[in-house]
């Protein structure tokens, strides 16, 4: 099986599961540590979170919403606060637990540098 993203040229391979070799616990284990505490990777350095819903992919990357549609067409928004952000994972996200994002120490963290996401 194989996960593709649309890109400007077309359909590309982004990385692919065997069927019948499963992976070595280990191999899942180093990789899920080694992204979530190597100060440069992007799951410690950046806020991201997408879904997929209907014929659309939704995602925020630190203070910037964008949407992409199969039909090719985009939009991105600014994400001007923390009442803003809780607001979208709620609504878009499905992840209501921010509240209105005042009572939730580091929501912010990101919004103010939107520079740092590579």
């Amino acid at each position: 099986r194989k996960v593709t993203s649309e890109g400007g040229g077309g359909w590309v391979d982004l990385y692919a599961f065997k069927n019948d070799e499963p992976p070595e616990p280990a191999d899942l284990e180093l990789s899920n540590w080694w992204s979530c505490t190597q100060p440069a990777a992007r799951f410690v350095s950046s806020f991201f979170v997408a879904t997929i819903r209907g014929d659309e992919r939704h995602h925020i990357l630190n203070s910037t919403y964008g949407i992409r549609r199969a039909d090719g067409s985009s939009e991105q928004q600014h994400i001007p606060g923390t009442g803003e952000l809780a607001g979208l994972l709620g609504t878009v996200f499905g992840l209501s637990s921010f509240g209105d994002g005042t009572s939730t120490p580091g929501l912010g963290k990101y919004l103010a540098d939107s520079t740092s996401a590579r």
